[in-house]
């Protein structure tokens, strides 16, 4: 428990319209030798089909989906919202480590 405790705490954040849901095994696998993933958010407009590869994965790997719609034709909808989430992160919990993923 005490080697858990030492870790570094990392926030992953996935944009789900630009990276396959088929890599999250290997992801998961590399980022726990840099700590642990105490946050782990993927975002995306959920309404669609497009996301359903990940919508069979989020349950097993304690994935948080965040909804953001398409406001826009031509730009991916969760481009700035884990921007946003970061800031928040920051000011509630101090600095983390900030794991972007997007193919």
């Amino acid at each position: 428990m005490e080697q858990e405790n030492n870790q570094k705490k990392l926030a992953v954040l996935i944009d789900a319209e630009n990276t396959q849901a088929s890599i999250i095994e290997a992801l998961l696998a590399e980022i726990a030798k840099y700590g642990v993933a105490s946050v782990r958010r993927i975002y995306g407009d959920w309404t669609t089909t497009l996301l359903r590869g990940w919508k069979d994965v989020l349950l097993e790997h304690a994935i948080q989906p965040i909804q953001q719609f398409r406001y826009t034709v031509g730009k991916n909808a969760s481009d700035t919202k884990p921007a946003k989430f970061l800031v928040l992160l920051v000011k509630e919990k101090g600095a983390p480590i900030f794991v972007p993923v997007n193919e």
